[in-house]
């Protein structure tokens, strides 16, 4: 009995976590009765082929995962049906007419090669999006989690990363809470952290020559979080500062999600489309490539499960595997000695 009630509990939890994240954005005003089969089927096509605004999903939610906010919807009628707000004929309309979006072939993991990657780079590099850019490239970290970093979890001296904390947006609020798995500290290199040396310097300069623009642009910005130390250290430690005290939030990067889906990595069917996950996947493929054994690699990226990153030591994708499965096989000529 108590297995249940853990087990109810828990379930519970995840279905109030769908509506809180998804859900009420959508039909929090609307009564039950008043939801129709074409307004639940539009919604779930929506969350498969796009996502939605809410979080940081940009390329649409996987077929499973769409299928347990169906599951909320169908707990949402049942119980309806249950307390009489919902007729035997009006719960039949929504069986009969309540349909999963038509699944589409999985794709292949979109790995970018090392020209995409120096081209992704030339791009960036004069932009507020380079270091959130090369943080998710050298340590697999999230989109979520790249854009908040702060320049307080740079160690430069023992070359580490803090990540331990994830920035989403929920209608025009930017939150600052925990990671989706876990916290971890993970080692950089050179490149990185001159980068974000560069990045700190150039930010304390502008704060110091207009300090005002940034007071200004500190008031406009809403967190929703609790820090021991306050807002302000947050927000005036970030990464994502601009020259005037701006935030950049990850929804910006939008516009060179555009020109790289066009001119760096067009879509062809067969692969992911670009996103900012890219960069994330890209990178752990490259520290798959390298034997770095699967328990670490789940340490460093934050990943529960290891069936997701064996998708990255597996894929023909990726560039540098394939030149290590060459290098390997080269390696092995001298096994069998030709006879004469």
């Amino acid at each position: 009995m108590q297995n249940t009630l853990v087990k109810e509990e828990s379930t519970m939890k995840k279905y109030r976590s769908v509506y809180n994240q998804h859900v009420k954005y959508e039909f929090a005003d609307k009564k039950v009765q008043e939801i129709t089969y074409s307004e639940v089927n539009n919604y779930l096509v929506k969350l498969y082929k796009l996502g939605d605004e809410h979080g940081t999903k940009q390329n649409g939610y996987s077929f499973s995962y769409v299928e347990s906010i169906l599951k909320f919807f169908w707990l949402v009628f049942n119980h309806a049906f249950s307390q009489r707000i919902l007729s035997a004929d009006d719960l039949k309309i929504l069986t009969d007419n309540i349909k999963m979006p038509k699944k589409e072939e999985e794709q292949d993991i979109r790995i970018l090669t090392s020209e995409e990657i120096q081209k992704v780079y030339d791009l960036l590099k004069n932009t507020d999006f380079l270091l959130p850019f090369l943080i998710s490239i050298y340590t697999g970290a999230r989109p979520a989690e790249s854009f908040a970093v702060r320049f307080d979890d740079f160690d430069y001296k023992k070359k580490k990363l803090n990540i331990d904390k994830q920035i989403v947006e929920f209608d025009g609020t930017l939150t600052i809470k925990p990671p989706k798995t876990f916290s971890r500290i993970v080692d950089i290199p050179d490149v990185l952290i001159s980068v974000a040396k560069e990045r700190e310097e150039l930010i304390k300069k502008a704060k110091k020559e207009n300090p005002q623009a940034f007071e200004c642009n500190r008031q406009k910005v809403i967190y929703k979080l609790k820090h021991k130390n306050g807002i302000d250290d947050l927000f005036e430690d970030s990464i994502m500062l601009d020259k005037k005290g701006r935030f950049t939030p990850p929804s910006s990067f939008q516009y060179y999600a555009k020109i790289i889906r066009k001119d760096i990595c067009p879509n062809d069917y067969k692969r992911e489309s670009f996103s900012f996950y890219t960069f994330r996947k890209t990178g752990i493929s490259i520290m798959a490539s390298h034997s770095i054994p699967i328990g670490a690699l789940m340490k460093i990226t934050g990943h529960k499960k290891n069936d997701t990153l064996f998708k990255y030591y597996y894929s023909d994708e990726n560039e540098f595997a394939q030149k290590k499965i060459q290098e390997s096989v080269n390696s092995m000529n001298d096994l069998i000695k030709k006879s004469e």
